[in-house]
Formats: C-alpha cells, sequence, structure tokens
C-alpha cells in the first residue's frame, strides 16, 4: 500500500467474485454515502464467471473520479483479491466490504471517521450490522455489544473471539497499520480474524452503538458455503485447518503470543474444525473431534452438543 498526499481521506474497499446480483445494491450503498471529505471506491473483481465485472465497469464509466475497478484473467481467491484492493487504496482511512453486503446509513462513512478523527489512539471501529438470510429472509442484529464488554477488547479478547466478533461490512480501520504487512497478515483461512489482530496491536479498537450495514446471508458466500460433495467438503475444511494453525506458528514466530496461548488457539482452531464437520452433516469426522481435540475438555464437551444438535436439525 502507498499513500498519496491524503486528498481522499477514505477508500472504500470491496471485493467482489460473481455478485452481479448484489453488486449494484453494494455500489448505490456507497455512492449515497453523506460526507464532508473526499472518498473513493476500489473494487476488485476475482475473475467473475457472471456479469458482475461488466455492471463494475458501467459504474465506473459513470463515476470515473470515485469508482476504480481492478480485474483479474485468473482467480486469485479472496484473500489475495483483497490484497489487491488494500494495496491500491489511498486513503487515510479504510471502509471495507463485500460486494453482497451494503451499507444501511447514509452518514455511515461520516460517523466512523468522526469517531476516528476524535480518538487519535483507535486503529478501528465497527458497529452492529443488520443481517438478513436470503433464504428465509429473517432478520437479527448480529454484534452488538454494552459499553462494559467494548472495554474488555484486548489482544486474548480479540485472539479468543476470532473474525466473527464484528460484521465486515462496519468495519473501518486506520490506513497507516497496513503500510508494513506482518508476514502474518494474509496467512489465515479469513481476512477479518488477521485484520482485527493487526489493529489491536496498533491501538485499540472502538465501537459505534448505531446499526450502519447490512450482513447478506448468501447461501453461495465463502462463510456460508454449504459444500454438498462431502468429498470436497472434508478436502476444503481440512485444507483450511492446516492454514490456520500454519497462521499461528507464524503468530509464535512473530512475538504476539507465546507457547502457552498457542495451545488454547491450537484448541480453539481442532473446536473450528470439527464444529464444521457437523455443519456439513459429516458426523463420523465430526465424532473424531472428541478425542482429537488438544488441550481442552471444555471444547470436546461442545463438540458433542454441536454433533447432537445439528443431528435434530436434519430430522
Amino acid at each position: 500500500m502507498h499513500l498519496k498526499n491524503n486528498q481522499v481521506s477514505v477508500s472504500i474497499i470491496c471485493v467482489t467474485y460473481n455478485h452481479e446480483q448484489y453488486i449494484s445494491r453494494a455500489l448505490d450503498s456507497f455512492l449515497m454515502q453523506k460526507v464532508n471529505f473526499s472518498y473513493e471506491i476500489i473494487v476488485s473483481d476475482d475473475c467473475s464467471t457472471d456479469n458482475t465485472l461488466n455492471i463494475l465497469r458501467s459504474y465506473e464509466h459513470k463515476h470515473p473520479e470515485i469508482i476504480k475497478v481492478l480485474s483479474s484473467r485468473k482467480n486469485l481467491g479472496a484473500l489475495e483479491n483483497g490484497k489487491k484492493a488494500i494495496d491500491k487504496g489511498v486513503g487515510k482511512y479504510f471502509s471495507i466490504c463485500d460486494g453482497d453486503d451494503y451499507f444501511l446509513h447514509r452518514n455511515k462513512l461520516q460517523m466512523c471517521f468522526d469517531y476516528m478523527e476524535s480518538n487519535e489512539g483507535m486503529s478501528m471501529v465497527f458497529t452492529p450490522a443488520l443481517v438478513i438470510d436470503e433464504i428465509t429472509k429473517k432478520e437479527k442484529i448480529r454484534n452488538q455489544y454494552s459499553k462494559k464488554e467494548i472495554d474488555l477488547i484486548d489482544l486474548n479478547w480479540v485472539l479468543f473471539k476470532g473474525g466473527g466478533f464484528f460484521p465486515t461490512s462496519t468495519s473501518f480501520y486506520r490506513s497507516s497499520i497496513f503500510l508494513e504487512a506482518p508476514s502474518w497478515l494474509y496467512r489465515h483461512s479469513t481476512g477479518d480474524y488477521p485484520f482485527a489482530i493487526l489493529a489491536i496491536l496498533n491501538g485499540k479498537i472502538g465501537y459505534i452503538d448505531k446499526v450502519t450495514s447490512c450482513y447478506w446471508k448468501n447461501p453461495k458466500s465463502i462463510s456460508n458455503k454449504f459444500y454438498g460433495d462431502k468429498k470436497i467438503a472434508v478436502d476444503e475444511i481440512y485444507k483450511k485447518n492446516i492454514l490456520n494453525l500454519s497462521f499461528l506458528d507464524k503468530l509464535i514466530e512473530a512475538k504476539v503470543i507465546d507457547d502457552r496461548l498457542r495451545k488454547k488457539l491450537i484448541a480453539k482452531e481442532d473446536y473450528v474444525l470439527h464444529s464444521k464437520f457437523a455443519n456439513e452433516g459429516l458426523y463420523f469426522h465430526a465424532l473424531k473431534g472428541v478425542t482429537k481435540i488438544r488441550y481442552s475438555l471444555y471444547f470436546k464437551l461442545r463438540i458433542l452438543i454441536k454433533i447432537f444438535y445439528s443431528m435434530f436439525k436434519r430430522i
């Protein structure tokens, strides 16, 4: 990433792949923002096979001063595609929102900008989000906290909560924390988790108690994906687990965590692995977790509960 002369105060970072149903809604929500500063919209398309890129180009043609579209001739994967977009951002702050999510509040950017400008020690701020399930149409609020809970946020809190403690579409970062990205930043299977760790290592994480964005529960998205094919599911889930365990090794090397903390985080990753098997209906693989989860009786019991609950839901 390279900062210029800060003429752009905020870079909206948006990654997209096969989002033709959603991307116009996201871009319209970015363009409707009421702000007293300049901002840019960086959209990086990961070689979509549908009409996403054509839609992006039409928006870029209409708003060339704001929208910058990045394309790829081959599929990079979500992490590399995200890194590509972040490296192009020139704003003082980064607001991140995936292409199937969108902003609800016209003052979303202004609220986050004002908060960060008034709190120099903050490296990140987030808000709650509205979750809408695309299939059931059910709505709920996620990641709403009391002040007491927010005051507890430190490195350990972030490490054990994981990237799910905040909605991506609400996250807002001081861009300078990405200037010298550590070697571990893009080594986890998700982007949110390492970004939150980076933020807490470089300052404090703030919170605005107002719903500003929508997390669209898209069944085809990476976080909500249901594989269907059991062999593919097993291979993909194990692959992510290996990557995440390697990520912990990188945190050890960088002295972000010690060996005692690493053991606890390995137990958490073991739980996540076998929990995903339970969610996929792969109960044989999930039951292995009862004997194979390291260092934690608590997580072994949680796996058993998860398996029984998942089986009950499928009846």
